[in-house]
């Protein structure tokens, strides 16, 4: 069955009573009353929808997250919206456990085709390892700040990690200070 299947359907229209094609899956509507059909914003995420609840004024992806239990999160003991609900995990820890599970994969010790050496790899399809595969990215050469050959962490100003962070500090330390308060 095809995802679209719903739009064969044959019906007829609620608003004009004419014969024709489902436009969509919980309303029977042709395409014509659809469009003449005023939208109305959300309460929540402010977004213009043809079909809101009407007796809270939201639309359905808000009404699905307004449903979701509130509880506490077993993988960081917040209070918060439960979205995988058999592991009672919050959206950040779902997101963490999902994050873990794709990158498994590349938890798997393979020889580096670079270096030899015995290591997880950075890439699915290649057996290189972060390091390498970090080096083969962005070049090696002479930084331009400290004038030693190193890998390259910003290729465009041919600056070494140390040299990229030594050119962040003073902003990152103004903004600091800034934001300073004294108890």
């Amino acid at each position: 069955m095809s995802p679209r299947a719903y739009q064969l359907r044959q019906v007829v229209c609620e608003v004009c009573g004419q014969p024709c094609r489902a436009q969509q899956k919980d309303r029977d509507i042709c395409r014509t009353c659809l469009r003449n059909e005023p939208s109305v914003q959300c309460v929540r995420c402010g977004r213009m929808t043809h079909r809101l609840v009407q007796e809270t004024g939201v639309c359905p992806s808000c009404t699905r997250m307004l449903n979701r239990t509130v509880a506490v999160c077993t993988g960081c003991s917040r209070t918060d919206c439960i979205y995988h609900q058999q592991e009672q995990l919050c959206k950040a820890c779902e997101d963490r456990r999902r994050k873990h599970l794709r990158d498994k994969d590349k938890q798997v010790k393979v020889i580096c085709t670079v270096c030899g050496q015995l290591r997880s790899s950075a890439l699915l399809a290649q057996a290189i390892c972060q390091a390498c595969w970090r080096q083969e990215r962005n070049g090696r050469g002479i930084c331009s700040g400290c004038n030693r050959l190193k890998v390259f962490a910003v290729k465009a100003e041919r600056l070494c990690k140390h040299c990229h962070q030594d050119r962040l500090a003073p902003k990152l330390l103004r903004r600091d200070a800034m934001s300073f308060t004294s108890p």
